[in-house]
């Protein structure tokens, strides 16, 4: 038997693209199977000072960390022993529109660093020194911007959202080609919307229960991703 682990999850409570709560994630995740969330919901330097209209705002980085760390508490409690939640969020940086998946860091790791306003080369250094792993996540997506391999640990070579499905096998094409064998590979659902149906994620042999193992997992390259058949269509229509 294996078991499902989702990388890419938002909740309605924290991000304010995503139109799903926790209660009901946990309810459809459970259903389909999983055995393990990690919860990826969106860093962004832009929520900071936005303005007073701005859903979800900061004033100060210390109140969007805490926010960010609280909302994955509340679906940790809401989920007690059904479900297992692991720590994440989704970063974009204030120097590129691209998006990176962080796992394994604490609270107060967060607290001790500028994850916005320092260079993206101190933000992986700091990932790992911290004994976490960054992956870049839809690397493929309108947007963003091809980096250097060396800048993070992986890369999200499946996701589900609609936008970034034809684009998945050009994602996988990129990493094989570019990047070394000790990059790590993930997929995951990138979890929005009621509507949102899991599909991807890794498989293990053993349940996913601690951030700690997650990382274990990932650093080893000791699991399987899983994802419904890649669709290449390229065709150009006018």
């Amino acid at each position: 038997m294996k078991y499902k682990t989702d990388l890419h999850c938002h909740t309605s409570e924290f991000s304010g693209c995503a139109h799903e709560n926790a209660a009901d994630i946990i309810e459809k995740y459970i259903k389909h199977g999983y055995t393990s969330i990690a919860m990826t919901n969106h860093f962004e330097w832009s929520r900071l000072n936005a303005p007073p209209e701005y859903r979800y705002r900061y004033d100060s980085y210390e109140e969007f960390v805490d926010k960010l760390y609280n909302s994955i508490e509340y679906i940790r409690d809401l989920a007690g022993d059904r479900i297992n939640i692991l720590t994440g969020f989704e970063l974009c940086h204030r120097d590129t529109d691209n998006d990176f998946l962080i796992y394994g860091l604490t609270r107060q790791m967060v607290h001790d660093f500028d994850f916005f306003f320092s260079p993206l080369e101190d933000v992986h250094d700091y990932v790992r020194d911290c004994g976490g792993v960054m992956i870049k996540a839809h690397p493929m997506r309108f947007g963003m911007v091809l980096i250097n391999p060396h800048q993070v640990d992986g890369y999200e070579i499946y996701n589900s959202t609609k936008d970034a499905l034809y684009l998945n096998p050009l994602a996988k094409l990129w990493v094989d080609t570019a990047c070394g064998k000790d990059t790590i590979r993930t997929a995951g659902n990138d979890h929005h919307n009621p509507e949102d149906i899991p599909t991807a994620g890794i498989l293990t042999d053993k349940p996913i229960t601690t951030d700690a193992e997650l990382i274990r997992v990932l650093k080893e390259k000791d699991f399987e991703i899983f994802h419904p058949p890649m669709e290449v269509n390229y065709e150009y229509k006018e």
